[in-house]
This record gives structure tokens, sequence and C-alpha cells, in this order.
């Protein structure tokens, strides 16, 4: 039985050996998080073979303790285990999936609101967007935050003699939940978003200072869109809730009110905004 137990113990870590190189060079290597060809092995040895060979040598003492010659149950339990010990890493992860995914199926916006979104010195500069959503079930975040799935808003002015003016998201609570996600009942969420053309300080105010200057201009593509965009007339926005519409389809629903682009260019003007000369 020692001879059994000692060349599963070889086959582990062959088999690590043999793996680890083969699967670091089937996938890419990108994103945040990339090993060079021996971290890996490294990650594969300490992830699969090292815990595989204690469970084995736990195993073989339990059956030697036992008595007797157990070879073959050491056998058949050590070739068993790397397909058993995989399949208990996947199932916590395949789990939380399927339970999330069943929790975003009664997810449900139940009211949507509107009003305008003002500005230090009291002139509308966007839109605050206020929603109520119900979720019979919680929501949990997969780890993520803002949660995996969370209903997130956005607004845009759809025009027929131009392409749809998505508004830019300056806040939103969403933000704020932490990975516990969503508990059950409903929950109140907060969004506001201003058009493109405003400032980066009025867009992002904590990445973009207004201390600097240049984070004071107007974000036009030329001067055609700055003419287009400030004669449309006053009109309701169009409302998203995804992902990908999932909550609130994309054009189904509109603002409780009707707003005016050239409001909010005079509302970032009142703050500082300003016309510069283009690069």
């Amino acid at each position: 039985m020692f001879r059994a137990a000692v060349a599963l113990t070889l086959t582990y870590w062959i088999g690590a050996l043999v793996a680890a190189p083969a699967l670091y060079f089937s996938e890419p290597q990108s994103g945040w998080l990339a090993f060079d060809l021996l971290d890996f092995v490294a990650l594969v040895f300490g992830v699969y073979a090292l815990p595989l060979t204690a469970l084995l040598w736990i195993g073989f003492a339990a059956l030697r303790f036992a008595g007797g010659e157990r070879t073959r149950v050491l056998v058949v339990l050590g070739l068993a285990a790397p397909f058993l010990y995989h399949v208990a890493l996947l199932a916590p992860g395949v789990a939380s999936r399927a339970w999330h995914d069943f929790q975003r199926r009664g997810v449900r916006v139940v009211a949507i609101d509107d009003k305008p979104l003002v500005g230090g010195t009291g002139a509308p500069i966007g839109v605050r967007l206020i929603y109520r959503v119900n979720f019979p079930w919680g929501l949990s975040a997969l780890e993520q935050q803002p949660p995996a799935g969370a209903p997130t808003a956005d607004l845009y002015l759809a025009l027929a003699q131009h392409s749809p003016i998505d508004f830019v998201t300056r806040d939103s609570s969403l933000w704020r939940v932490g990975r516990e996600g969503f508990a059950r009942g409903e929950a109140t969420i907060v969004a506001d978003f201003v058009p493109p053309f405003l400032p980066l300080a009025l867009q992002r105010p904590e990445a973009f200072p207004a201390s600097d200057p240049a984070n004071l201009c107007y974000r036009w593509r030329n001067t055609d869109e700055r003419a287009s965009l400030l004669a449309v007339t006053p009109q309701p926005l169009a409302v998203e809730i995804g992902p990908f519409g999932r909550y609130v389809a994309r054009g189904s629903r509109r603002t409780s009110h009707v707003y005016n682009l050239v409001a909010f260019y005079e509302g970032a003007r009142a703050m500082g905004a300003r016309e510069c000369p283009s690069p």
C-alpha cells in the first residue's frame, strides 16, 4: 500500500507539471492579473497537487490504522480524488451563480421619478433619477461592487436628426452598495446625470477638480454639434435600467418632466463653465 501511495503522489506531481504549462499556453495572459510560467506552475501545485497529496496521505494513514491490506481501496480513492477535489472547488461558485440568477429573475422596478439636478448656484445642470426596486429574494453581489446584475440606470435624449445623446452618470447610490448585495425587500436608488457636453469638473468632480481651468471647458465635438444640441426643444428623456435593459427596456419609459439642454448649459456656466478654443 505504501508503494501505491508513493506512485499516486508522483502521479499528482507529474500531472501538475504537465498540466500547468499546457493550461498556461492555452489561455492568453491578459488583464490586471497575469502570471509568468513559474508562478503559474507554483499556483497549480499550491491549489491542486499539494492538497491532493495531503489528502492522499491522510487517507493512507486512516487505512493503515484500520488494519489489513487495502491497496485497492487506496488506489480507487487516489484516482478519484482529483475529480472530486475539482468538483468541490467549483461547486460553491456554481451554486452562488445559480442562486444569483434565480434572485435576478425576480427583481422588478416598481416606480421611477425624476427631478432637476441643481448645482451649487441653484441652477439645473442635469437630472436626478429616483427609482424603487423590489428584490423579493435579495440580490447577491458575486463579490462585485456594485453588485453583479444590479439595476443600473441610463438616461439619454432620443433625437430624430441626431444620434442619441447619452447622459453621463455623475453619481449613483449603487456605487456605494457593498459586496453584501441587496437584502430582501425594496430599495431606493438615486442616480444623477448630466449631459456629455458639460465640463469634466461637473461630470466627475471628485476626479477632475474645478481648480484646474482645463476641467471647466465645455466638451463639444465641433461647432455644429454645439449649435444642434442647443437648438433642441425641451422634451422628456428616455430611461433604461439594466444591464442591457433587463429591468426597463431602452426607450420604454421616459422621464415625467421635460428638460432643456440650454438650461443645463446656462446652469454649468453659472458654476464657472466656459467655452474654450478647440485644441
